[in-house]
């Protein structure tokens, strides 16, 4: 682990993404925590980083080391980066399964146009994408990506296992970061 690859823990026992006290009324939004970490990540590499650097991931029940709910914040690997600018366009805000493998893999992403995630909560908005009985959300991962659109507006790229592709596409969220910053 590098410094500038953060962890934000919740203070409570919480086993994971997959944990129903995260779509509770009034549940904590971690993912807000862990945008407000970003700071952190900032200071290790030693230079303000621009929104599109950063990035947020949880691991899918199976590929996470501990049974305690952790979200990495972190610099967004180069070739992520690059892959979401290229396919801007073809995501929307709705979840759907993207055209082209990103990293050897099949993700689903969605689209959210927002400065902050202080009035949206990822976790919410992957168990509404789920289609209803087919598939557990502890076989998803969750990757939230910091951006500036095209059309000059902040928000966050949402990506997540492709749903038809499971479970051979079990994707680590980590994946998806780069810890040294190398942007």
């Amino acid at each position: 682990m590098s410094p500038a690859h953060v962890i934000v823990v919740p203070t409570i026992p919480i086993s994971g993404i997959e944990s129903p006290v995260l779509l509770g009324e009034g549940a904590p939004n971690y993912w807000e925590a862990a945008w407000n970490a970003r700071h952190f990540v900032e200071e290790a590499a030693h230079h303000s980083l621009p929104r599109d650097m950063i990035g947020m991931a949880i691991n899918s029940a199976a590929r996470r080391s501990q049974d305690q709910l952790h979200i990495h914040v972190a610099c967004v690997a180069p070739t992520v980066a690059k892959f979401l600018r290229r396919h801007e366009t073809e995501i929307r805000g709705t979840w759907l399964p993207l055209s082209t493998r990103l990293l050897g893999h099949r993700f689903a992403a969605m689209k959210i146009e927002t400065d902050d995630l202080a009035n949206v909560d990822p976790f919410k908005l992957l168990m509404r994408g789920l289609p209803p009985g087919q598939f557990s959300v502890a076989s998803q991962m969750l990757a939230v990506i910091a951006a500036t659109f095209r059309n000059g507006k902040a928000g966050f790229y949402l990506l997540t296992n492709d749903l038809s592709d499971l479970p051979r596409s079990d994707a680590s969220a980590e994946s998806l970061l780069d810890n040294k910053c190398a942007n």
